[in-house]
């Protein structure tokens, strides 16, 4: 039961944070979502053991790059598809090695590259849904997170 107070707790509070930066303003939202973004790279930074800083200031550039600087071009479909190109072969190289049946040890730089491309990548795509023709879309950003929300919190119910 506590778990249960625990986890209800934090999900209003998450759906709260949420909402609010969704209706707040679009630089709310991209502002949490760079927080989320971060909070992601630093944790999954230390379950795979990289080392130094690097990574979040390449994560911060390459959000600079494509959530500020590509917004305002007229053509910036290239750079999106670059983007998910990226973000793909890194999942496609993480599937296979899901499978693989001998474990290779990873470099400092495999780490860096997939977590730039895995964390940060999917954290910037994330970003960019609900940019929608120039304008923000905030049904389409809030009705895909209450999806997730929905989809998480009966996957534990049931779970459990």
């Amino acid at each position: 039961m506590k778990e249960l107070l625990k986890r209800s707790i934090t999900g209003i509070l998450y759906v709260f944070l949420m909402l609010a930066a969704v209706f707040l303003s679009n630089d709310a939202f991209d502002f949490l979502l760079l927080i989320f973004g971060l909070a992601c790279l630093y944790e999954f930074k230390k379950i795979i053991k990289l080392s130094g800083y690097y990574i979040f200031i390449a994560f911060l550039g390459l959000w600079w790059l494509f959530i500020y600087l590509l917004q305002d071009m007229a053509q910036q479909t290239i750079p999106k598809y670059l983007l998910l190109g990226c973000c793909l072969a890194v999942n496609l190289f993480l599937v296979k090695e899901l499978f693989s049946v001998r474990k290779a040890p990873y470099t400092n730089i495999v780490k860096f590259m997939v977590s730039l491309w895995y964390i940060g990548g999917g954290c910037i795509l994330l970003t960019m849904i609900p940019y929608y023709k120039g304008s923000f879309a905030k049904s389409l950003i809030v009705g895909i997170f209450i999806l997730i929300w929905v989809n998480d919190s009966f996957a534990y119910l049931v779970g459990k």
